[in-house]
């Protein structure tokens, strides 16, 4: 490719090569970037995000995180699994952000299993500084659970898994959640 191709030349070149083109100076390589891989990453996100605003907004913010980090991608490995980590990464940040924002959590001892005798109530905010410490797709799962008041089945869909698997994450995640509160027990959470 010469400086002097046209940017359609770039419709027939590699992700490696439109990364190498666009960090020796040419832009139009990062736009068709964008064009090859905007409609798929969307569709990705809107499966696993409720609110197709936050979805534009991850798209968005993956976008120019890729740009300014471009230089770090490693043309060994595959530009979408790169991209589509960003991308996840950004989701789950954003769901952590919803619940710092004043979007709770809806669990209790109760749905943790915890027995009666825990002492007073533990406030959604204690609960919350516990789900933040779980594995990302455990506290997906949680988040889609109590706080969107999703069923197994459209969890299931979202995360792609099946719904015996998201069970099986939110029992894990109850169960992690009650052994960092017995951790706890006798201080304050």
């Amino acid at each position: 490719m010469t400086k002097d191709d046209p940017p359609a030349s770039n419709r027939s070149a590699d992700d490696a090569g439109l990364v190498a083109c666009f960090l020796s100076g040419r832009p139009e390589c990062f736009e068709e970037l964008v064009l090859r891989h905007e409609k798929g990453l969307q569709a990705y996100l809107a499966t696993r995000m409720p609110n197709p605003e936050d979805v534009k907004e991850v798209v968005q913010e993956t976008f120019i995180r890729v740009y300014c980090h471009l230089d770090r991608y490693d043309p060994a490995q595959k530009f979408s699994t790169w991209l589509y980590t960003i991308a996840t990464n950004l989701m789950f940040t954003m769901f952590r952000r919803d619940q710092k924002r004043g979007i709770r959590l809806q669990i209790n001892e109760e749905v943790l299993g915890l027995p009666a005798d825990t002492g007073p109530g533990l406030e959604a905010d204690k609960l919350w500084d516990l789900a933040a410490r779980l594995p990302a797709l455990q506290y997906q799962v949680l988040t889609l659970r109590y706080q969107k008041d999703r069923t197994l089945a459209q969890i299931a869909e979202q995360v792609g898994k099946n719904p015996n698997t998201v069970r099986m994450l939110l029992q894990k995640a109850c169960k992690q959640m009650r052994e960092m509160l017995q951790e706890k027990k006798g201080q304050r959470i």
